[in-house]
């Protein structure tokens, strides 16, 4: 329940953790205001990952296609086509999933993940169980 009161920034901290993590890779901060839809940057690869994390504050809430239709459009001003969009939502509207799957059937993005609560929850608990995880760490301290 703490995530969906959790500061923005300190979630984006928290994905990043999560992220570098479970691609076991360098993930760059980048977002803060004005950031243009782009708030971590997965370097994995020539081109990185172009991440987007938001908070609702509702457990209730569904991820609407102008989220994602948003960071798809930041996606391509930085002409990247690989990106992940990561929200405290319940799910992603129906909408949303077939915008995506439409771009990819038609070969027009190299890669794209959605993490709804429930998806990323449990990309949590996949990350480095031999210490107290950072991303635990970012939370007790925003209590």
């Amino acid at each position: 329940t703490l995530l969906y009161k959790i500061n923005p920034t300190r979630l984006e901290q928290i994905a990043q953790y999560v992220f570098s993590s479970h691609f076991n890779c360098e993930v760059e901060h980048v977002g803060q205001s004005h950031d243009g839809g782009v708030d971590l940057l997965i370097i994995n690869s020539d081109k990185p990952i172009l991440v987007q994390v938001k908070r609702r504050e509702k457990a209730s809430s569904v991820e609407s296609v102008s989220t994602v239709r948003d960071f798809l459009g930041a996606m391509y001003i930085r002409n990247n086509y690989k990106g992940i969009i990561v929200s405290t939502a319940k799910s992603f509207s129906k909408p949303s999933e077939k915008v995506v799957d439409d771009l990819k059937n038609e070969n027009r993005l190299e890669y794209f993940e959605m993490f709804d609560f429930s998806r990323f929850s449990s990309t949590l608990n996949l990350v480095d169980l031999s210490r107290k995880k950072n991303w635990e760490f970012l939370v007790e301290t925003w209590k």
